[in-house]
């Protein structure tokens, strides 16, 4: 099911705000380094970061809509993707949200990478 039995659907405020909270769970520090790991088992093989990046990017975001509502599963993630693009067609704000999210399943990962570098350069400027 994409859906559980106590789900009320969402108007465009609380798409709003699962968006944020979907973009806000990838930026905890636990989070990244599991997708940092997942990236780096993958080696920017294709076929090996759907088999270890996705499968947790997955997982973070279906938590994330678990709490919306909707099943903690691939049907719920792809559901709450579908509810956010009805609400998206009229507001260019929760458009750019959309974009993020799809970065963030993007099966390259190269934010990621971009984040860990920026992290780096980060401490070196603390030292």
């Amino acid at each position: 099911p994409r859906v559980r039995e106590d789900f009320t659907p969402l108007d465009k405020e609380r798409a709003q705000e699962m968006a944020d909270q979907i973009l806000d769970a990838f930026t905890h520090q636990h989070a990244k380094q599991k997708l940092q790991r997942a990236l780096a088992l993958a080696q920017r093989d294709l076929g090996f970061i759907c088999h270890k990046y996705l499968p947790v990017a997955i997982e973070i975001f279906a938590h994330v809509v678990s709490l919306y509502g909707f099943s903690e599963s691939i049907e719920g993630v792809i559901e709450s993707v579908r509810v956010i693009q009805t609400h998206a067609k009229d507001d260019e704000q929760l458009v750019q949200k959309l974009i993020s999210i799809r970065k963030l399943l993007t099966p390259t990962g190269d934010w990621i990478q971009e984040d860990k570098d920026a992290e780096k350069v980060d401490e070196h400027r603390r030292e």
